[in-house]
């Protein structure tokens, strides 16, 4: 959550006619107060299954997970809500990874 609005994206969806899977690299952020969704800016890696995302103080980072290649990755992207805008940021170390796990940790002051 950042700023009370839930951001969820990338993916995939089952075509019913083919049965192809169909990947996405699209975002929206969802309001629960007024129960709406917003398209926001799509995820600069491209299509993407099985990433993991976190929040650090406001800025939301999406990484791993496979592309549409089917191959996993360590790229990782960076999600700055003010201006909309995503940015390429360090690889994650080691061997490519898909179905990671992601967490983070509030310090309380």
């Amino acid at each position: 959550m950042i700023n009370n609005k839930a951001y969820v994206g990338t993916g995939t969806a089952a075509q019913e006619i083919k049965q192809k899977i169909n990947m996405k690299q699209d975002f929206y952020t969802y309001n629960s107060v007024n129960n709406s969704c917003v398209k926001i800016k799509d995820f600069i890696g491209g299509p993407r299954e099985r990433a993991v995302a976190f929040v650090v103080n406001n800025q939301a980072y999406v990484g791993t997970g496979f592309g549409a290649d089917q191959n996993p990755t360590q790229k990782f992207y960076n999600y700055n809500l003010g201006p909309n805008l995503w940015k390429e940021i360090a690889y994650v170390p080691g061997e490519p990874r898909g179905r990671a796990i992601a967490f983070s940790i509030v310090e309380e002051e």
